[in-house]
């Protein structure tokens, strides 16, 4: 089966047979299948599960990051298309567990895919134009949900509505079918998470003038502002069931050429109350976030080359030292071996049940928990 690149439309697929999207892994990383190990006809798994497995790499530069039950969804800032750089962003799913990454949708006006989030059937873009684009994970036609006044840098979904930020700080919805989106709320600071549940909207933002750096709980039924935290500043937020999670930047002073870090945290606030408490804290600069059940999983960069602002395609990714992993309950946060170079960007990492995964400058990389 060859390949179909529709730029007249937004669907673009390369088969898993001559696609120019290459995601064999390195001579020491190849898969080899599981019907070998296991007698599961058809999954493939690392045959070194302490080596990174490659999801997917030279598809372009990767932007964000998000997981379903069964597949990897990803974009780019730019893209490969049968071997050539093009300057439109595009969005990607892989199999768990059999690959390879598809070439789901690419942009035909030419912006970047800049934020994304699924419910697990839908994947939801925002482009660097301000468009708001829906398409399912399992391949059909991209539509356009909402254009927006500005560009989205942060996403969530919760029931029947997608929930976004902008970049001038509006905090809105749109029904996932497409619509009028709904205004919620205004916020001055940098806007660099953002979660929704049935009842608020909860928002990671930097300091502002009329706005502390913190968390800031935006309620559905008529929009009150509650600031949940202050004092901390964000750089990427993750929640995981009733609970707020999210890094705080580390302050730095250089003397000559070395940087002198303050501890640097991860923090965690319950939301049916209680006191913020710091789950992890060291000598480090944290950003991109996620969890499962007994772990907190984040990206680490150095102080000078954190670029905070979520969903943004200007200049170079953030440089990557690597992951950390702490316990979810507290604990002495440790560097995850083998799992180098990961963007210190929100929406750079993801994790499900087996595996944690991140994004760097060129590939989308996993490795077994």
């Amino acid at each position: 089966m060859g390949k179909r690149i529709g730029f007249g439309g937004l669907l673009v697929i390369l088969s898993a047979c001559g696609g120019s999207v290459d995601t064999t892994p390195a001579p020491s990383e190849q898969r080899t299948p599981a019907s070998q190990n296991n007698g599961d006809q058809g999954l493939y798994i690392p045959t070194k599960p302490t080596v990174p497995d490659h999801v997917a790499e030279g598809v372009g530069t990767p932007s964000a990051l998000a997981m379903t039950a069964d597949r990897v969804v990803f974009t780019t800032h730019d893209t490969v298309v049968a071997g050539e750089r093009v300057a439109a962003g595009a969005l990607f799913v892989a199999d768990k567990r059999v690959g390879p990454a598809l070439l789901i949708s690419v942009d035909r006006q030419g912006a970047s895919f800049d934020a994304l989030t699924t419910d697990g059937t839908t994947a939801f873009v925002a482009t660097s134009d301000a468009r708001l684009l829906g398409a399912p994970v399992a391949g059909g036609t991209t539509t356009t949900i909402a254009t927006l006044s500005a560009p989205a840098v942060a996403l969530a979904t919760s029931g029947n509505y997608v929930y976004f930020a902008t970049s001038a700080g509006s905090v809105a919805r749109v029904a996932k079918i497409g619509g009028t989106s709904e205004p919620l709320a205004t916020i001055t600071g940098a806007i660099r998470g953002l979660e929704a549940d049935d009842v608020a909207v909860y928002v990671a933002t930097g300091a502002a003038e009329e706005t502390p750096a913190g968390i800031v709980r935006v309620a559905l039924d008529g929009g009150a502002l509650t600031v949940l935290s202050s004092g901390s500043e964000p750089c990427a937020m993750v929640r995981n069931g009733r609970s707020l999670f999210w890094t705080s930047l580390a302050a730095s002073a250089v003397t000559g050429t070395t940087p002198k870090l303050d501890n640097g945290a991860v923090l965690r606030l319950s939301l049916d109350g209680g006191a913020v408490a710091t789950v992890a804290s060291g000598a480090f600069a944290a950003c991109a976030i996620a969890a499962d059940q007994d772990s907190l999983y984040f990206a680490t960069t150095v102080p000078t080359a954190l670029r905070v602002k979520s969903g943004s395609s200007s200049g170079a990714p953030s440089a990557g030292l690597g992951l950390m992993r702490a316990p979810i309950a507290g604990g002495e946060p440790v560097a995850i071996a083998q799992a180098s170079k990961a963007l210190a960007q929100p929406g750079a990492v993801a994790v499900d049940a087996s595996h944690v995964y991140w994004l760097t400058e060129s590939a989308v990389l996993r490795l077994a928990k």
